[in-house]
């Protein structure tokens, strides 16, 4: 595991019963367990959990999984912002699969660097570790070498775990332009898993994501609430898995960062109602034709 030592945050709120109330909108969070036993969730919760998932299994076609649950709480100085007494919980559920991802016709591996920056490279740009290219074949020199194989799921867990820990970006914001960071500060803008380690995971031992929470336990991410619609229309509290922003964002900059993420790729909210204000959900549609797409261009795409 090469994670750099983050930065600690502070929360800003400034801006900000037997049928359990579910809430949708942009939270801030802290980490409370990760994977935890029956008993373990019941004392969080302060309630009786009778059962949890499993956390190991196969899918369909036989690959092997781990399920990664973590236990969220929201801050406790936000909730008082918003008037709720309560302790308010959600879970974020991250799966890690065996095996590299591919694209459709099996042409291009998706590969991760140590800052948790993707791409899609050939076999053969693969086999020499080169850069990997654009469409009409330019190199994409901003992709820091050296990369691996990236699992399914993997990007989706360092991009979690960087926005927790608040690890520095490598690119900096000089002028107009994004440049990489001095080599000074490059060691602390890492976060990776091996991939004996994310092996080691999907067999079940996930000390490796608990020692990463451990280097900040007690820093705070914010977080996307939504309720989840199953087809029999039962509605449960869900915690939006493909986009986190860390906490020192301020609220404003975090809504445009998740109406640009949710915009470009809608159908991962599918099945889903959600805003951005942080509220107790009341049953209405989302409006789609609200998203919008707002003005990005400022945020650092390493973030």
């Amino acid at each position: 595991m090469t994670f750099g030592k983050g930065s600690a945050v502070e929360v800003d709120t400034t801006s900000a019963k037997g049928n359990f109330p579910l809430y949708t909108g942009i939270a801030p969070v802290t980490v409370v367990a990760v994977n935890p036993t029956a008993e373990e969730l019941s004392s969080i919760y302060g309630r009786k959990v009778e059962k949890i998932a499993d956390y190991t299994g196969k899918n369909p076609e036989g690959k092997e999984y781990v399920r990664l649950d973590f236990i969220l709480k929201v801050a406790d100085n936000f909730l008082k912002n918003k008037n709720i007494s309560e302790p308010l919980f959600g879970k974020l559920t991250i799966f890690l699969m065996a095996g590299s991802v591919k694209n459709k016709d099996e042409s291009k591996l998706k590969v991760i660097n140590d800052y948790g920056q993707t791409q899609w490279v050939t076999a053969e740009i693969y086999q020499k570790m080169g850069l990997p290219v654009t469409n009409d074949g330019r190199e994409m020199t901003d992709f820091l070498l050296p990369y691996k194989p990236c699992f399914a799921g993997e990007d989706d867990l360092v991009a979690f775990l960087r926005a927790y820990l608040s690890i520095d970006n490598p690119r900096e914001k000089v002028g107009d332009q994004w440049v990489l960071a001095s080599k000074e500060k490059l060691e602390d803008c890492q976060s990776s898993f091996s991939i004996d380690e994310i092996k080691q995971m999907i067999s079940g031992n996930i000390s490796p994501v608990k020692n990463a929470i451990d280097i900040r336990s007690n820093n705070h991410v914010k977080v996307l609430f939504t309720v989840r619609v199953s087809p029999d229309n039962k509605k449960y509290q869900h915690v939006y898995s493909r986009y986190f922003v860390k906490a020192k964002v301020w609220d404003e900059g975090a809504e445009n960062m998740f109406k640009g993420e949710i915009a470009k790729n809608q159908q991962s909210v599918s099945g889903m109602e959600f805003g951005y204000p942080f509220s107790e959900w009341k049953e209405s549609p989302t409006d789609f034709m609200d998203i919008g797409v707002p003005d990005v261009s400022n945020v650092n795409p390493w973030a």
